[in-house]
C-alpha cells in the first residue's frame, strides 16, 4: 500500500510540474503575442487602412464557414491595440460572414490600392490560422486576393511557398523564400521579432559583391536539418551515397551562379597569376572552366579575399547537397526527374550555357544540377559510414575531389542532388586536386 501511495505522490508531483511548465509556456507565448499586438505596423495607419486590414483578416477567418470565439478574441486585440471602438467587431464580423456584391466590390477596389498586403499575408495565416495547414478555402480566398490585386502567378507561388514554411514554422525559409524577393523586410520586422529572428543577420547574408567591371549575388542560406544521400533500400549501384544520414548546417551564404569568366578577367588584370585558362566555350557570362581544385584554393580564393576583404571558400560536401535541395527530398531539386529545360546536360548543347539560362532552385541558386561539376572542400571516402554530422569536410581519404551536380557532359543519373562523383582512375573522369577539365567549374559561399 505504501508503495502504490508512494507512486501516487510521486505521480501526482509530476503531473503539477507538467501542468505548471506548460502554463508557463502559454503565459511566455502570449507576452509575446501581447508586445506583438502592441507593436503592429497598423497602430499607425489610418483609421481607413485599420478597417480594410481588419476586414481582409475577417475574410479568411471565415474560411471555414464560421468566425469562431477565439478569432473573434483576436480581432478584439487588434481593435482594441488599434484605439477603435469595440463595437466595430460586429460589423467586421458581419462583412465578413455575410458581404453583399457592392460591398466586396468596394473593398477590393479600396484594398488594391493600400500597401497593407505584407502584413496581412502574414498575419492572416501566421497569427490566426493555428492549425498548421493551408486548407483549400484558405487558399482559394488567398488566389482572389492575388487575383483581384492583379498579382502574377510567380507571386502566387511564392506566397503558397512562405504558408508551406508557416506551417512548417521555418521562418527562415519563409524570409529568404519571399521577403527578400519581392516584399520590403521592414513589413515583417514585427514578424521576425515576435519569432525572435535576427531578420539583420539574414538580410546582410544576401548582397552583390562588385570587383571592377564583374559583380555577383550572395544568398543566404538559411540554417536547418537535412537527410544527406541516398534513401533508395535496394540501390546497389549508389552504396557511395548512403548510408543515408541527418547533417544538422549553419546559415552561410552562396554564390548564386557558378563563377565565371568576367569575375576572372578581373583576375587578369592582377600580376602573378600562375595558370591561365583556356576558354573552350567563351567568356564573358559563360562559367569559368578548367581550373583545378589547387588553382582555386591557392590562388583564385585568396585573390579574391584580398580584393573584398570577405572570407570565401568552397562549400563542404554537406553544404553544396543542402543547397541543391533546397528543402527539397527528391532526386532533383525538380522532382524525381529532370527535362532538358531545366538543365545543361546529356551533351544537347556539346557545351557550356551562360549562366541563369536554366531556372533556379527554390532557393535562388542556378545550375544546381548540370552546366559544370562542382569543385567542393571534401576528400572522397567510398560511403558517409563516418561523415561529419555537423557539415563540416571530410579532410582524411586520398587524393581523389569530390565534385557535385553533373555537367553539360553528364547523363540526367549524374545530376541528381545526392550523386556523389567521386570519379576512379580507371575512367576519364579521375580527378585529383591538380585536374583541370571543360566539365567542371565551381561556385563559392561565406560564413555569416
Amino acid at each position: 500500500m505504501a508503495f502504490n501511495v508512494l507512486d501516487m505522490v510521486k505521480n501526482t508531483v509530476s503531473d503539477i510540474e507538467t501542468e505548471s511548465a506548460q502554463q508557463a509556456e502559454i503565459e511566455a507565448q502570449a507576452k509575446r503575442k501581447l508586445e506583438t499586438y502592441i507593436n503592429h505596423p497598423f497602430k499607425e495607419a489610418s483609421l481607413e487602412e485599420k478597417i480594410l486590414y481588419l476586414q481582409s483578416l475577417a475574410l479568411v477567418m471565415n474560411a471555414d464557414q464560421v468566425i469562431d470565439d477565439n478569432e473573434k478574441q483576436y480581432l478584439t486585440i487588434l481593435i482594441n491595440s488599434f484605439d477603435l471602438e469595440s463595437e466595430l467587431l460586429e460589423s467586421i464580423v458581419e462583412f465578413a460572414t455575410a458581404p453583399d456584391e457592392d460591398s466586396v466590390k468596394a473593398f477590393f477596389a479600396t484594398f488594391a490600392k493600400r500597401d497593407i498586403l505584407p502584413v496581412f499575408l502574414f498575419d492572416a495565416l501566421s497569427m490566426i490560422h493555428r492549425d498548421g495547414a493551408l486548407d483549400d478555402a484558405e487558399a482559394a480566398i488567398v488566389a482572389i486576393f492575388c487575383k483581384q490585386l492583379q498579382i502574377d502567378e510567380a507571386l502566387q507561388q511564392k506566397v503558397n511557398t512562405l504558408f508551406d514554411a508557416i506551417a512548417q514554422q521555418n521562418w527562415q525559409q519563409a524570409a529568404k523564400s519571399l521577403f527578400h524577393k519581392v516584399l520590403p523586410a521592414s513589413s515583417f520586422e514585427h514578424v521576425f521579432a515576435f519569432h525572435q529572428q535576427n531578420l539583420t543577420e539574414l538580410l546582410a547574408l544576401e548582397g552583390t559583391v562588385t570587383i571592377g567591371d564583374a559583380s555577383f549575388n550572395m544568398l543566404p542560406i538559411p540554417a536547418g536539418t537535412f537527410m544527406m544521400g541516398n534513401s533508395g533500400d535496394n540501390d546497389n549501384e549508389n552504396q557511395t551515397e548512403k548510408p543515408y544520414h541527418q547533417v544538422a548546417i549553419k546559415a552561410f551564404s552562396m554564390m548564386e551562379t557558378l563563377v565565371t569568366w568576367q569575375l576572372w578577367k578581373e583576375r587578369l588584370k592582377e600580376t602573378g597569376v600562375p595558370y591561365e585558362p583556356y576558354a573552350d566555350f567563351g567568356t564573358g557570362e559563360q562559367p569559368l572552366i578548367r581550373m583545378s581544385w589547387d588553382d582555386i584554393t591557392e590562388d583564385f580564393i585568396p585573390w579574391l579575399n584580398r580584393k573584398t576583404g570577405k572570407t570565401f571558400r568552397l562549400a563542404t560536401e554537406a553544404e553544396w547537397e543542402y543547397a541543391c535541395r533546397a528543402g527539397t527530398s527528391t532526386e532533383y531539386s525538380f522532382g524525381d526527374n529532370i527535362e532538358n529545360t531545366q538543365a545543361n546536360y546529356a551533351r544537347k548543347l556539346g557545351k557550356t550555357s551562360t549562366v541563369k539560362s536554366y531556372p533556379a532552385n527554390n532557393w535562388g541558386l542556378y545550375d544546381m544540377h548540370g552546366n559544370l561539376l562542382e569543385w567542393v572542400q571534401d576528400l572522397y571516402v567510398d560511403n558517409y559510414n563516418s561523415a561529419p554530422s555537423d557539415g563540416s569536410a571530410v579532410t582524411e581519404g586520398g587524393a581523389i575531389r569530390v565534385l557535385r551536380g553533373g555537367s553539360w557532359f553528364s547523363n540526367a543519373g549524374d545530376l541528381r542532388s545526392a550523386r556523389r562523383n567521386y570519379f576512379s582512375s580507371s575512367n576519364r573522369n579521375y580527378f585529383s586536386s591538380s585536374n583541370r577539365n571543360n566539365d567542371c567549374g565551381f561556385r563559392l559561399v561565406h560564413d555569416i
